[in-house]
């Protein structure tokens, strides 16, 4: 039997990195709008629910309008949260700043991007990155202590790994349809007179007859004497990332080929299709088999430590 080693799926960890925010006292929840819940004598306010509603938004886990019935998701979530931090703090369970700051950074790779973009995303938003900050920290503390406590005692048997490695070759993942596209942005202030919006509204259509590939843009955008012109980095999008409409928009068009994507806050946006391309998942081996069943092992007993916290808290929902 190989050395046990064993991880948070990635996923699940990102869709954690979500899930957490909390205040830590009365009065800086008062300061930040009317308490909804105590737990174990630690507020989480109004303010607390609106900020994880926006950052569950900006990072995609939350479409649609904020309703009752999110606000009520969004706080048992926070509930949760609250007590994992409590216990982090009873067990003297610290993390390192250099953690969270990696953790920021990769969050934001994933992304295609880096912590200043990811920021800026953000703050635009109405989310501050100490935000991001506090829920890192707090995901990566019940990481760890659920380590602690019960990574000794998972035990995975070698009949169960070939067992499930067997299933795995017999259905293996299917591809994953990429799109390759480019934003094009001319920005222009919402206060904009009508003389300057025809303006850039020309400069675009100039942009979009000179296009001839997505490696002609700058080109294209210097023979249509186009100024202030911002062209962002490459976005491999997969295809269930994409709204359906804008989807079969793409395909109908083909790649190499450019069209307006609307007025945004920020100005009139283009977007470049440069190509479409099928990833196919990479060789399933018989170690990541073994660290997605203690995973598997982890999620289970990490929900039970949970729900334990919670049956011994004091919980008061306002």
């Amino acid at each position: 039997m190989p050395t046990k080693t064993w991880r948070f799926a990635a996923a699940g960890a990102a869709a954690a990195i979500m899930f957490s925010l909390g205040s830590w006292s009365i009065e800086a929840a008062q300061a930040q709008g009317a308490i909804v819940a105590i737990v174990n004598d630690e507020p989480i306010s109004e303010y607390d629910i609106d900020q994880r509603a926006k950052l569950l938004r900006a990072l995609g886990g939350l479409r649609g309008k904020i309703d009752d019935k999110v606000r009520k998701r969004v706080l048992n979530i926070l509930i949760e949260e609250h007590l994992q931090r409590q216990e982090a703090r009873r067990l003297n369970v610290k993390l390192k700043d250099k953690d969270v700051d990696d953790a920021i950074r990769n969050m934001a790779r994933r992304m295609n991007s880096d912590v200043p973009r990811l920021k800026a995303l953000l703050e635009k938003r109405g989310v501050h990155l100490n935000t991001l900050k506090l829920q890192i920290d707090a995901v990566l503390a019940w990481q760890r202590i659920v380590r602690g406590r019960y990574g000794a005692l998972l035990k995975v048997s070698e009949e169960e790994i070939d067992r499930r490695f067997e299933q795995v070759k017999k259905k293996p993942a299917p591809s994953r349809k990429i799109y390759v596209l480019r934003q094009v942005l001319l920005p222009l202030k919402k206060t904009a007179s009508p003389g300057l919006i025809q303006s850039r509204q020309i400069e675009a259509q100039k942009i979009i007859t000179n296009f001839k590939g997505c490696g002609s843009i700058r080109s294209a955008i210097k023979r249509s004497n186009a100024f202030d012109v911002r062209v962002l980095k490459v976005a491999e999008v997969p295809a269930d990332k994409l709204t359906k409409p804008l989807r079969q928009r793409l395909d109908s068009i083909g790649p190499g080929r450019i069209f307006p994507a609307g007025r945004t806050p920020a100005g009139f946006m283009l977007l470049a299709y440069c190509n479409k391309k099928t990833l196919k998942p990479p060789p399933v081996t018989r170690e990541m088999v073994q660290n997605s069943i203690y995973n598997e092992q982890v999620q289970l007993v990490a929900g039970r430590y949970l729900r334990d916290l919670r049956r011994d808290a004091t919980v008061e929902i306002r």
